[in-house]
């Protein structure tokens, strides 16, 4: 027999899109499926709607904890080796499951797929990443992961990891990709065509200022200096990357108002690499001034000099 794919589906307010998600569960080419749905303290109808798959799907609904705890519980419930994540507003295409699991790949690669767009189709309105060919460490450290349903997953591969980490409004499968490639290195590798169709709305996770992303990302990448120090992994080449990465993300908040984040990341990202700073800065000139005299000198004085510039020069060095 197959092996058995279970696709877990957490739902909080979405009666307008669950019926279709679930549907596009259930009409999958690989037979050998369960699709478990975990409402998560829904107040819309929701629930309601789920209860019409009845006899069709495994689900269970609790008290509002948020996505991530909503997957774990999911990944608890599952009897498949083999685990699909979807977002109750988005859907799969019918072979989505199917093309990643009859797709040949080495014992450290796990198959995701393309995405495209439920609404406003032919609009580039996601992250050009998750449409990427392969995601190594060093890749999703410098530009990110696939996005949340991209993979097919390994039930044993997120009991390890302890799962979604809990707490965090946006960035899960971020963080969750990213311990994946250092604790049990990972590489997610696309076979290239699109299994996901996603509904990109205001007030969704993804719908949120650049500066909280900088924020909970540099969170997750001071996390992941922990983590390389106990992993079988490149230290060097992964403390540079997440050095570098950090530093960006401590400009971002810098400008955005949030000086002590700022300056907090900078700290780490010194401490991580001395190669923090290469990549970050536009010219030699600007990161040798930064290492010199500091970074929160630097931009001190870097925003003094985009204020009395001329509009077209007023951009990062």
């Amino acid at each position: 027999m197959k092996p058995l794919v279970s696709v877990i589906i957490p739902c909080y307010n979405a009666e307008k899109w669950i019926a279709q998600a679930i549907q596009s569960a259930l009409d999958q080419t690989w037979q050998n499926k369960e699709i478990i749905v975990i409402d998560d303290g829904s107040t819309d109808r929701s629930l309601g709607v789920i209860k019409t798959f009845n006899g069709k799907i495994v689900w269970e609904s609790g008290a509002n904890r948020g996505g991530c705890v909503a997957r774990n519980r999911g990944i608890e419930l599952t009897r498949g080796d083999w685990i699909q994540f979807l977002d109750a507003d988005d859907m799969l295409v019918p072979n989505c499951i199917t093309a990643k699991m009859t797709t040949a790949c080495a014992s450290n690669e796990r198959i995701c797929c393309n995405l495209d767009m439920l609404d406003h189709k032919g609009e580039i309105s996601f992250p050009e990443f998750w449409n990427a060919n392969r995601y190594d460490l060093n890749y999703i450290i410098g530009f990110g992961s696939p996005q949340t349903a991209a993979p097919l997953l390994r039930r044993e591969d997120l009991l390890v990891v302890k799962g979604f980490r809990a707490g965090l409004s946006c960035a899960q499968e971020f963080d969750l990709y990213l311990r994946l490639a250092i604790q049990l290195g990972i590489t997610f590798v696309s076979h290239g065509q699109t299994g996901v169709l996603v509904r990109r709305r205001k007030g969704s996770v993804s719908d949120i200022p650049w500066h909280d992303w900088s924020l909970i990302k540099g969170n997750i990448m001071v996390n992941a200096v922990e983590l390389i120090t106990e992993a079988n992994c490149n230290r060097d080449i992964c403390r540079d990357a997440i050095a570098q990465r950090l530093m960006c993300f401590a400009r971002e908040l810098y400008r955005t108002g949030n000086l002590d984040d700022a300056a907090r990341f900078a700290t780490i990202a010194r401490q991580t690499s001395a190669r923090y700073y290469e990549g970050v800065y536009k010219s030699w000139p600007a990161a040798l001034a930064a290492r010199t005299i500091g970074f929160t000198a630097y931009e001190t004085l870097h925003k003094v000099y985009r204020t009395f510039s001329e509009p077209s020069s007023m951009r990062p060095l």
